[in-house]
Order: structure tokens, then sequence, then C-alpha cells
């Protein structure tokens, strides 16, 4: 399948309620930017999981922040029908989600780039169950050149994605 294609036959909900195609999404981000066009903005990703009886399910987050004035988000539930082994390698599957959908949303917006800062969030951080995978997640990830975040500056993933699960 071809990336436009694949583009297209990605479908969001709309926090505010509603679904939206991944192109007209794209759509909505470029005019949320015009409205305001002297703000600063950062448009970030990030994705929560959850186990169940069959499966996880995962919830990715798009959110578009307009720096002190609040923003909007969009976001996608999947379910995979398999249990991980480890707590490492759902975070891990979370972080390749985001890592994702991060590269086909860059690719989407190139045109306006320059307007927003770019950030992936990552639902670990230096305290709790997730804190001896914190480095090596974050590193891999740093990789493809993004500005990650973790707890508890990582919102889009441990408030917002974590909402619809």
């Amino acid at each position: 399948m071809s990336e436009d294609n694949y583009n297209n036959h990605l479908v969001f909900n709309r926090g505010c309620g509603g679904t939206v195609a991944f192109v007209d999404l794209i759509q909505e981000i470029k005019n949320y930017l015009d409205e305001d066009p002297s703000r600063t903005y950062a448009l970030m990703i990030g994705t929560d999981s959850e186990e169940r009886e069959t499966g996880v399910e995962f919830v990715t987050a798009i959110v578009v922040y307009r720096k002190g004035a609040g923003g909007r988000y969009f976001w996608q539930a999947t379910f995979v029908p398999q249990n991980f082994k480890s707590l490492f390698e759902r975070i891990w599957q979370e972080a390749l989600a985001s890592l994702k959908l991060s590269m086909h949303l860059i690719e989407a917006v190139k045109d306006i780039q320059a307007r927003f800062s770019f950030e992936l969030h990552v639902d670990i951080g230096e305290n709790g169950e997730t804190k001896t995978i914190v480095r090596e997640i974050v590193s891999s990830l740093r990789s493809s050149g993004l500005l990650v975040k973790t707890k508890p500056e990582s919102f889009a993933a441990s408030k917002v994605a974590d909402r619809h699960l």
C-alpha cells in the first residue's frame, strides 16, 4: 500500500467528537494554526496502552497545543490480539506506534513544520515500574531526531491517550 493510500485510510476521533480522515486532520491542524498565527504551537504524539483479557488496546493521540491558550486533539484506538511478555515489550510497542505516526505526520505537515515544535510523548518516567527502561527507550527514539518527553511532561500519552482507554 502506498504512503498516500495508507494515510487516506487512517481515521481519527476528534477530541470534541466525530471522526476525521488523516488527510482532513492535516487540514484541520493547518486551519487551527492559521486562526492565530502570532501564537507559538507544539504538535505532540503520544500512545498509551492497557492489557485486556484477549490482547492489548493502544490509543494514540495527536495534540495541537496553542501555548498559553489550550489546544485540540485527535485520537485513534487499535487492538492487538496478543498480550506481551514484558512491560518493556508493551511500552516499546507504544513508542513504535507513536514514532510511526510521527513519521507520517511530519511528512504531511512538512510545508508548515517551521510553525510549531514537534514532540514525541512516551508514557514512561523516572518513577514507577518503567524507571528501568526509560534510558533505553528514550535513546532509541531520540536517534530518530525527535524531541522526546517523558512523565511528567508527556501528557499527550499519559493524560490524553490514557483518557480514551
